[in-house]
């Protein structure tokens, strides 16, 4: 047995070998003087700033000096204890003394990132900063977007010219050439316009490309109206207005005055609905005619990749494979999601069809700046102007898919044929009873089954033809399902009954057992609804440290829904970096592998391929 005293001793053996193979060196970067001339509104300006692998780094107290009698002028303040910078547009400056003074010597330096975190006007923001003699110096680029200056490299006479009297010009990517639209503010909403316009300067560039230049919005800009009669049901965008309405929703009654980070909500909810509005033709919006599932997906998928970019925060769940394994009938099976069966119901067809563009988006543009959805919109505009009609069918829409992939294949199929394979893309379901059931968390490790628990969603519902001749759901009540533990030699480990009640978002919790061994676990529920049978099965994986997300995990499973634990070595796994076959007795393999890459999974003549999207995959694979 390892003592906790050995442990902690080796822990310090190994940080002391990592130090002298990694010394703190290998993390800085030169900061080099940057030797440009600096006008500002047509006067010189002298700074003590650095160039950092090929950018301009500028002290922030020094660029709030110089601007301090501009248009553009800014406070700067920092919170010590929180270690918080915060900007204030608009505000007058206070020197400290320092500013603007240029060493005669400058020289190189060795320098690391700075863990000071920054807000203006109440917003946070995401920059690369360094701190260099102990002042915090940023990326001028950075700084003057979001204050919406404008800057003007001269390489030839190696000078910078800025100019407060003109917006920031983009120069990079899709935005290259174009300016911030100007946003409206319109009503009394609970923060300030100002701190609006930074949320709009701070997140407009990066939805740009994720979907693509605007087409109205990008010349003529947006209103945003905060209107307090707003309901749930009529928040949202209007083409007809060029504006985007929000209100005193139910679900924005937490916001906190004090802490305006508990805001991002509101911020990323009018982003959103502001996305929707991205292709206008004058007061109408380009459609499309094969259900609302794609057009939610259109606008979310930039939700997600902006939280990933923006917060370098992946918070999305391993799940959608799971999801997909529950089959077309259950997961979508209307034509609009406001005919699902519940919130619950639209939550499931709207994760599933972001999570199905996004995967789309990494495999094909990963090393692109995940630009495959813009190039697919602009595409979807130019369609418009061809044909003149503002919805577009899945069969235009599924050969621009494959024509922007440009030859690239996502798990072996073209984008089309494997967007409209996927469950989300079905609008015509069955009517009948169905069950779904999917895990919280399908990635378990030690610390989850510390809780000794493990909890699903879950749904009881029914979809029906109505008189109008649209498919409709609703969900059951009163009924009893029965929950069954599997583990992977098909011992059941636990079982459950619960009846279902109007909760939108049911959640079951299943007792674990203290000593689970690494594999995969199957979960199913079973309900009878006029002496008919209603099932459905699903699964989890369990590992000591939970997958990484590097990672595709491979759960291996026969016709029935049974975890195979008989396969042997004869299983051929091609691609990626690293095969764990270690649990194949588990039912579980282990592939490591970039974004991008492909595995083939091969046994008895059947090939499935598989493409590593950003985050973990965990995908059921029918083995023959």
């Amino acid at each position: 047995m390892i003592t906790r005293k050995l442990f902690v001793n080796f822990v310090l053996l190994m940080v002391i070998v990592l130090l002298s193979i990694f010394p703190s060196s290998a993390l800085d970067v030169t900061a080099k003087p940057t030797t440009s001339s600096v006008t500002i509104n047509n006067q010189d300006v002298a700074f003590m700033a650095y160039n950092i692998e090929g950018y301009n780094y500028f002290k922030l107290r020094d660029l709030a000096m110089a601007l301090n009698n501009s248009n553009k002028k800014f406070s700067v303040t920092y919170n010590a204890a929180l270690k918080k910078i915060s900007l204030s547009a608009g505000s007058n400056y206070m020197p400290s003394g320092d500013e603007l003074i240029v060493g005669s010597n400058m020289q190189n330096k060795s320098v690391r990132p700075t863990k000071q975190s920054l807000y203006c006007n109440d917003v946070k923001l995401s920059m690369t900063a360094y701190n260099i003699d102990g002042s915090n110096y940023f990326k001028l680029r950075d700084i003057m977007q979001i204050l919406n200056i404008s800057v003007n490299w001269d390489g030839a006479n190696n000078s910078i010219t800025l100019d407060t009297n003109k917006p920031y010009v983009y120069a990079e990517g899709i935005l290259t050439g174009t300016t911030l639209p100007p946003l409206k503010v319109v009503g009394n909403w609970p923060v300030t316009e100002k701190t609006l316009q930074t949320v709009w300067a701070r997140s407009y560039p990066l939805y740009a490309n994720y979907l693509g230049l605007p087409t109205k919005i990008l010349n003529e800009g947006i209103s945003w109206i905060w209107d307090e009669s707003i309901m749930p049901d009529t928040v949202g965008y209007y083409p007809e207005l060029n504006a985007m309405k929000m209100g005193p929703l139910p679900y924005f009654n937490h916001f906190n005055p004090t802490l305006n980070e508990n805001y991002e909500e509101l911020y990323l909810l009018c982003m959103h609905e502001t996305g929707h509005l991205f292709w206008q033709v004058n007061d109408k919006n380009l459609e499309f005619d094969f259900g609302q599932w794609i057009w939610e997906g259109h606008s979310l998928i930039a939700e997600t990749l902006y939280k990933l970019d923006y917060y370098n925060q992946w918070l999305e769940q391993p799940d959608y494979d799971l999801k997909a394994y529950l089959g077309k009938e259950r997961v979508n099976g209307v034509m609009s999601d406001g005919n699902k069966y519940s919130g619950a119901g639209r939550n499931m067809v709207d994760d599933s069809a972001t999570k199905a563009l996004v995967m789309l988006t990494s495999v094909l543009s990963h090393n692109s700046g995940y630009d495959y959805m813009a190039r697919v919109n602009a595409e979807r505009v130019k369609e418009y102007e061809r044909t003149g009609d503002l919805s577009i069918s899945a069969r235009l829409y599924g050969e621009i898919l494959d024509r922007v992939a440009n030859g690239k294949l996502i798990d072996g199929m073209k984008p089309s044929q494997w967007l409209f394979a996927q469950p989300v893309a079905n609008t015509s379901g069955k009517d009948g009873a169905f069950l779904t059931i999917v895990p919280f968390y399908p990635n378990f490790n030690m610390g989850d089954v510390s809780t000794g628990k493990f909890i699903l969603k879950t749904a009881l519902f029914e979809r029906l033809t109505n008189v109008h001749g649209d498919k409709v759901e609703e969900t059951l009540v009163g009924i009893p399902i029965t929950f069954k533990l599997f583990d992977s030699s098909g011992t059941l480990l636990t079982q459950k009954e619960q009846t279902t009640t109007s909760e939108e978002d049911a959640l079951i919790s299943l007792a674990l057992p203290k000593n689970m061994s690494e594999g995969v676990y199957r979960v199913t529920a079973e309900a009878v609804i006029d002496s008919k049978l209603i099932d459905c099965t699903t699964y989890f994986v369990f590992t000591s440290g939970g997958l990484s997300e590097n990672q595709i995990a491979v759960l291996l499973v026969d016709k029935n829904g049974k975890i195979l634990n008989d396969i042997g070595p004869e299983l051929s796994v091609t691609g990626g970096t690293t095969v764990d076959k270690t649990k194949l007795s588990k039912g579980l393999v282990i592939i490591s592998a970039s974004e991008g890459q492909h595995i083939k999974i091969t046994l008895s003549g059947q090939q499935t391929i598989i493409s590593k999207s950003y985050g973990t995959r965990i995908v059921p694979v029918t083995m023959p």
